[in-house]
């Protein structure tokens, strides 16, 4: 657009040439255009760069207002707000850990909760500590009042926990039922049981025993038996408080006071020290029984476990005002940093407005002056946008040439020192270029990294989920295993030991009724149609058959107890040197009902190929649950394989060349498909209807040979059954976690 004012320019100069004498307004606009163009182009310039550089200052001054407030309200955030609601949230988080880890305490006295709760504690006291140094390094943490009252509550509550430990530690102290029943209820016991004992010894030494002592032998018997029971059920009802010990109490207290109008019947067959001993049952009962009501009234007192009261009432409650008042800070410092935020945004959007509507004025001016210069220093400089263009292709060989010493001249000196200096700029350019390429590539890997350590965390989380729920399983399932043993042990053992007092009493009765019958050579119709209704021939080969067969029952009994003891191996929580036969056959006898024949399936026969095994140092229990699940898994594959002769062979053998220990467990059933023989380890991999199994089984089996630094393979083909092996060494050489 240069060329159209070129005619213009030639004309105003030929204008003031020929018409040099004429005398023109000084308003007009040639004049103006003359006076302005006696201007030197330095003039210029500097006129219509100052007004663009003030222009330019103004909007990098509101610009710099604005992102100021911006920065400082940053500045606030990111060094007081946002770790004041972090530690806050933290201090929230950690003292509800806490009271979760002293809660878990209270309920399994298991040794892990304590330690939790002493690493809460030490996370929570740290982020109250930061919380009051940010409170008192800046003002703006309008908090103090809250921050004072959470310090003084939590100085009021950290005694607290301290107190329901050894509460709980001591259950004597805690329970007071219990007290009772240990410091009084055991005495009145054995006193009554000594009372017990001894009228029967006296009854059982008398020289001739009619019918009526021997009821009296029983009514002792029936007395002694219904009071132990009922002592055992009031204890169970003492320690676990559960309802169905007190329906047996009820139970048991009933049969008991049958027994008692019984023995009362039978006063006047007593002897004198039977009669004292009478005496001293009736006044220890009614003592025992004024006590137990003591008893029932401590369990049913809100107090019945000082430790619970008093986390209810006094843990509990300052608990909640602390987290309360935390979550007062984390509101308050939210809301705070919203208002902030929004009046940095706020200043940001009035800077933009502001530098827009000077950045137009700036724009207006602009074209003004470049229309005027577009009259004044066009031409000057059109070769040097000749040399601009070439140069925007990339030709920054090219040089303008320097014609004057004006200040195009100079203009086109300077022209060619930023020529040299974009060059130079290009080449740092194109090398940060390459620089930037590689720390991307660098950064991405870097990401990469970190998302298969995230990946690997999060799947090691989920294993470890499900071996915290099995483990707590298997915990439950051993503790009601020993509670039941212990609860059948005690009755069993009872009616065991009697038995062979039974079977020799009755021999005893049976020789006696033989001299009776010798001597006897006449006896009355009434006798010979009474032997005749009891059929006595039949009854004295038969009763002799009943009491074994009882104590052969009583012996299976026994033997059950035992091995569903030393299958829950409770009372081993550290490694100890272990029959590895001994724990294959408890855990057969546990799954001795699912092989037998049922109206599905066959009988499942067992056959065991023992070897010569040394003693393994290993976890029992754990190893157990392994023996368990892969035993369980045969059984269940077997019953849906419907094999007509299903087996289950368990072969053990020492490995002498790398000291451990080898177990195979195979069946003859279906088999496992390829496809899924790879996924048998996996977490809640199951072949299972939904409901019917979770398919953690195997993958903690899995985790619990790899603990013990062994192995565990499976070895199947379709339609040959499946053989699970076990190799855990014997000797382990560091200590399991």
């Amino acid at each position: 657009m240069l060329w159209k004012f070129r005619p213009h320019f030639l004309q105003t100069c030929q204008s003031s040439d020929s018409n040099s004498q004429s005398t023109l307004s000084p308003f007009t606009r040639k004049g103006f255009l003359r006076s302005l163009k006696k201007i030197s182009i330095r003039q210029k310039l500097n006129t219509g760069f100052g007004a663009l550089v003030i222009l330019t200052f103004s909007i990098v001054g509101f610009n710099y207002l604005g992102s100021t407030q911006a920065r400082i309200s940053i500045k606030r955030t990111e060094s007081w707000r946002v770790p004041t609601v972090v530690n806050s949230a933290d201090a929230q988080a950690n003292l509800l850990k806490m009271l979760s880890s002293l809660h878990g305490y209270l309920a399994t006295g298991r040794s892990e909760f304590r330690d939790e709760y002493q690493a809460s504690r030490q996370e929570f006291e740290n982020n109250l500590i930061q919380l009051i140094a940010l409170a008192e390094q800046s003002s703006l943490i309008n908090n103090h009042q809250q921050l004072h009252q959470l310090h003084k509550l939590y100085q009021n509550w950290s005694d607290l926990p301290e107190q329901l430990f050894i509460l709980k530690d001591n259950v004597v102290i805690n329970q007071p039922a219990l007290r009772l029943y240990e410091q009084e209820g055991k005495l009145l016991i054995d006193a009554i049981l000594k009372e017990i004992n001894q009228m029967q010894q006296d009854e059982q030494q008398r020289q001739y025993a009619s019918i009526i002592d021997t009821d009296l032998i029983i009514s002792l018997s029936e007395f002694e038996s219904s009071f132990t029971l009922m002592a055992a059920a009031l204890q169970s009802y003492i320690t676990t408080k559960h309802p169905t010990f007190r329906y047996e109490y009820s139970a048991q207290q009933r049969e008991n006071q049958a027994a008692w109008e019984t023995l009362k019947l039978n006063q006047e067959i007593f002897t004198d020290t039977q009669w004292q001993n009478f005496q001293n049952i009736a006044n220890f009962r009614e003592e025992f029984y004024t006590l137990n009501q003591q008893i029932f009234a401590a369990l049913e007192d809100e107090q019945y476990r000082k430790d619970l009261y008093l986390f209810k009432t006094e843990v509990e409650p300052l608990a909640s005002q602390m987290l309360g008042l935390l979550d007062d800070i984390v509101t308050d410092q939210q809301q705070r940093l919203t208002t902030e935020l929004s009046a940095g945004h706020q200043s940001l959007i009035s800077g933009q407005w502001i530098a827009l509507a000077v950045g137009i004025i700036t724009l207006i001016l602009a074209i003004l002056m470049a229309s005027f210069l577009r009259e004044t220093i066009a031409f000057p400089i059109q070769r040097l946008t000749n040399v601009t263009t070439r140069i925007m292709e990339g030709n920054f060989e090219v040089k303008a040439n320097v014609e004057s010493q004006d200040e195009v001249g100079t203009l086109a000196s300077t022209f060619n020192q930023m020529t040299a200096y974009l060059k130079q700029s290009r080449e740092e350019l194109e090398n940060y270029n390459a620089t930037l390429e590689q720390r991307v590539q660098q950064r991405t890997q870097e990401i990469q990294e970190k998302n298969l350590e995230l990946e690997a965390t999060l799947r090691k989380l989920k294993e470890t989920q499900a071996q915290l729920i099995q483990t707590e399983k298997m915990s439950s399932l051993g503790q009601l295993v020993a509670g039941v043993a212990h609860e059948i042990n005690n009755p069993v053992n009872f009616i065991h030991a009697n038995i062979n007092y039974l079977h020799q009493y009755t021999l005893d009765l049976l020789e006696l009724l033989q001299l009776y019958q010798q001597e006897l050579t006449h006896p009355s119709s009434e006798i010979l149609a009474k032997t005749e209704e009891i059929e006595l021939d039949f009854l004295r080969e038969d009763l002799p058959r009943i009491i074994r067969s009882m104590q052969t029952g009583t012996t299976r009994i026994t033997q059950i107890v035992v091995s569903l003891r030393n299958f829950s191996r409770l009372d081993e929580a550290e490694m100890k040197w272990v029959d590895l036969h001994a724990g294959l056959d408890n855990t057969l006898m546990i799954l001795q009902k699912k092989l037998k024949s049922s109206t599905k399936h066959p009988e499942i026969q067992v056959i065991k190929e023992y070897g010569d095994l040394p003693p393994v140092e290993c976890y029992a229990g754990q190893l157990n649950q392994v023996f368990l699940s892969l035993i369980a898994n045969a059984i269940e594959a077997l019953n849906e394989s419907n094999v007509s002769q299903p087996t289950i062979k368990i072969c053990t053998q020492y490995l002498a060349e790398n000291s451990s220990i080898q177990i195979q467990i195979q069946d003859n059933g279906k088999g496992i498909e390829p496809k899924i023989k790879d996924k048998l380890f996996d977490p809640f991999f199951t072949t299972k209807p939904v409901g019917q199994g979770v398919g953690l089984g195997l993958s903690i089996s899995y985790s619990i040979i790899e603990k013990h630094q062994g192995s565990l393979h499976c070895f199947s083909e379709l339609g040959k059954g499946a053989t699970f092996q076990v190799e855990i060494p014997v000797f382990q050489t560091s200590k399991l976690s």
